[in-house]
């Protein structure tokens, strides 16, 4: 593991603050497997990953088809005096509620169904589409601001792999 020395670059405009020593700082631009570094303490503050979007929207889509393709066959079977019962995991939630344990049916649901859906949102999907993080956060309310008047750039050092 090598890293180059640290480069004189042009600052993009955007800052950041280092989560190590709270230096604000603005964000220069970072070459193909480059690390952006704070000036102060030298923490991490940034890595550029080729193709990161790519890679997270193919983890999502997997996850989403691998999601369903687990809610769609039988997880629980039991084998009674030769009688074969199955079902799914929506299916041991609804016979649990049906039985009275409506507790444990949400407990299941909740664990089985409802956090996985929520964690599969689309998140790479709209960078993938070309809407700028700030768009998306303007479209939920998030007017926070950094005030840019004291930040330096950061400090960039070369390929680290």
């Amino acid at each position: 593991m090598t890293e180059g020395t640290a480069t004189t670059a042009v600052p993009t405009g955007s800052v950041i603050a280092c989560h190590e020593c709270d230096l604000l700082q603005r964000e220069c631009p970072l070459p193909r497997n480059g690390v952006l570094r704070c000036r102060r303490c030298g923490a991490e503050l940034s890595r550029n990953h080729p193709n990161s979007l790519n890679r997270a929207l193919a983890f999502t889509l997997a996850s989403v088809v691998l999601f369903a393709v687990g809610n769609a066959f039988p997880i629980v079977g039991l084998e009674v005096n030769g009688t074969l019962v199955e079902t799914t995991l929506l299916g041991a939630a609804t016979v649990l509620y049906e039985d009275g344990m409506w507790p444990i049916a949400g407990l299941v649901l909740a664990t089985t169904f409802l956090m996985p859906t929520a964690s599969l949102r689309p998140g790479p999907l709209p960078l993938r589409s070309g809407i700028s993080p700030a768009a998306i956060c303007a479209s939920v309310g998030d007017d926070r601001g950094i005030d840019s008047r004291h930040a330096g750039c950061a400090g960039q050092t070369g390929s680290h792999r």
